[in-house]
């Protein structure tokens, strides 16, 4: 079982990472827009991108010098479940009930992967030596 420290980390490491993604849709959007990827309107819009981007980065590392990336990796998949809800939420984009059983068996991957016993110690920490 990940700590409560490291388990706000990963989860607040998957939030940047959808909110960078939601970012760079907005980028696409107003690039689309404006024809032209140096126009204040999608500068706005990008370098905020790569600031979150470059963040949870780092952040991500930190999580790694802590954890197996065996234990923490399978909360990545929580991106493709909030990404394209909140686009819709966002950007009105629209999917079909396939989609929403993927995100179901998604959730279930994620929680029986996140419940194994841990990789090589009893609290899912990088051994030490990594």
């Amino acid at each position: 079982m990940l700590s409560a420290r490291i388990l706000f980390a990963v989860l607040l490491v998957v939030a940047l990472m959808v909110a960078g993604q939601l970012m760079f849709k907005a980028t696409a959007i107003a690039w689309q827009a404006e024809g032209t990827w140096y126009s204040a309107k999608v500068l706005a819009r990008l370098l905020p991108s790569l600031a979150i981007y470059a963040f949870v980065t780092l952040a991500w590392i930190w999580v790694l010098q802590h954890v197996a990336l065996g234990r923490a990796y399978p909360f990545m998949a929580l991106a493709f479940v909030f990404v394209p809800i909140l686009s819709g939420w966002f950007f009105g984009e629209q999917y079909g009930w396939r989609y929403y059983i993927g995100v179901l068996l998604i959730c279930g991957g994620v929680i029986i992967a996140t419940s194994a016993p841990s990789l090589g110690s009893d609290n899912g920490d990088v051994p030490k030596g990594s």
